[in-house]
């Protein structure tokens, strides 16, 4: 708020996900200095949105700010734009980014915790943003900074040259300004990570060897269809939970009883938990399976409106639930679990930054306790697989697919 103060950045255009419109418009009232700007939030219908004159500050999420950008977004220019959770921006080639380069703004701010969440060109995107004209050139960027190598479909990123990373990190930093958590936030608790293993129910483990199966005889095919190598991915990954979310009979799961055991043991010792998953459905089936065991809940999943959410979050934070049911990525922003010292992922997201912000929820300056970080994994799955992947960046499908199909069996096997 200083920010746009001292600037004078009016009129200021926030750029944010949907879930943190609202606590942008809170921020800005409670920390404004005299009388508070006009603010208005962009939404309502189409007709509606294109009858919004330009206020003192237009806070808008990004899915809107793509769709509308052509027809209301470049007619204006604004004084400031913030765009929070800036590595949305990461992709060159989406629309929202080609959208933000033809931005008409005076200053520009980017927030992220994440800049890089796959390789280090995520960073020239910024770049280009913030610098147009030094940075214009992608190619040029590349050429400069980075390790390429041809994949025998044309020309793969492979790293940073390291000759060239102190000249890179110096170009960054002169753009940036860091703080840590732990830099402010000296007194936060720490985290705490543990790991526990279950083992597959035989009908789990007979799906599982049957859809691996399938798919490494896929992998010798002469052509592979990327889609479905990512989609049998999913379904071994939703085996792991129980096989009926993969589409076969069973409806077994080693893991359900795994975690209805420490749920159990955390609401008699008046602890509350955030149980966390990719798969919604998942999510509806543990619902159902800890009502019936009065084990009380509260879901954020997406697929709620902003005020479902909000009152989901307020109901756990209050202590009137025992557990906060959440996808990964709909809870991973704008949310405060701090009610629970303790998140326990059922499986995580391939993305490590996707897992980070999750467990954040309760790694908060409200947090009193250590923050404690359950995974349940199956034992000789694709858990620790993904695990070990996340450690070394964000693995895709097309990232599996440019290794060879033995090195594939191996990690299916490991």
């Amino acid at each position: 708020m200083r920010l746009i103060h001292r600037l004078e950045g009016i009129p200021c255009l926030i750029v944010c996900p949907n879930v943190v419109r609202y606590h942008w418009e809170d921020e800005i009232k409670r920390f404004w200095k005299g009388e508070p700007p006009n603010i208005v939030q962009y939404q309502g219908s189409a007709n509606e949105r294109r009858e919004i004159s330009q206020p003192d500050v237009l806070i808008v999420n990004y899915e809107l700010f793509r769709l509308d950008f052509e027809h209301y977004f470049s007619k204006f220019e604004y004084k400031m734009t913030l765009f929070d959770e800036a590595h949305r921006l990461k992709n060159r080639k989406a629309k929202v980014t080609k959208c933000a380069y033809k931005l008409k703004t005076k200053y520009i701010h980017l927030i992220t915790g994440t800049p890089i969440t796959n390789q280090f060109d995520d960073i020239w995107s910024y770049l280009r943003l913030l610098f147009p004209e030094q940075f214009g050139s992608y190619w040029k960027f590349i050429n400069r900074y980075g390790n390429l190598a041809n994949n025998g479909f044309g020309t793969e990123i492979i790293g940073v040259r390291q000759d060239r990373l102190p000249q890179l990190t110096k170009t960054i930093q002169q753009f940036s300004i860091r703080r840590r958590k732990k830099d402010v936030l000296p007194d936060l608790p720490d985290k705490t990570y543990q790991t526990i293993y279950v083992d597959l129910t035989p009908k789990q483990r007979k799906a599982y060897e049957e859809m691996k199966k399938f798919m490494v005889a896929s992998l010798g095919k002469e052509e592979i269809e990327v889609p479905n190598i990512v989609s049998q991915l999913m379904r071994l990954r939703q085996i792991t939970l129980t096989p009926k979310l993969a589409g076969f009979e069973s409806d077994e799961s080693s893991k359900l009883p795994a975690l209805l055991e420490l749920l159990q043991e955390r609401k008699l010792a008046g602890k509350k938990t955030v149980v966390m998953s990719e798969f919604k459905q998942w999510i509806d089936i543990l619902e159902n399976k800890l009502n019936t065991h009065n084990i009380s809940t509260v879901r954020i999943t997406g697929a709620e409106d902003h005020f479902e959410q909000r009152r989901s979050q307020q109901t756990f934070q209050n202590g009137k639930a025992d557990v906060a049911l959440c996808t990964i990525r709909a809870a991973g922003l704008g949310i405060d679990l701090t009610a629970s010292d303790m998140i326990i992922f059922t499986d995580i997201a391939w993305n490590d930054t996707d897992n980070k912000q999750a467990e954040d929820r309760i790694h908060r300056a409200t947090q009193k306790g250590n923050a404690q970080i359950v995974r349940l994994f199956a034992k000789d799955t694709l858990d620790h697989v993904i695990l070990n992947r996340t450690i070394l960046k964000a693995i895709t499908a097309g990232q599996i697919l440019s290794e060879d199909i033995q090195h594939l069996e191996q990690l299916l096997s490991a």
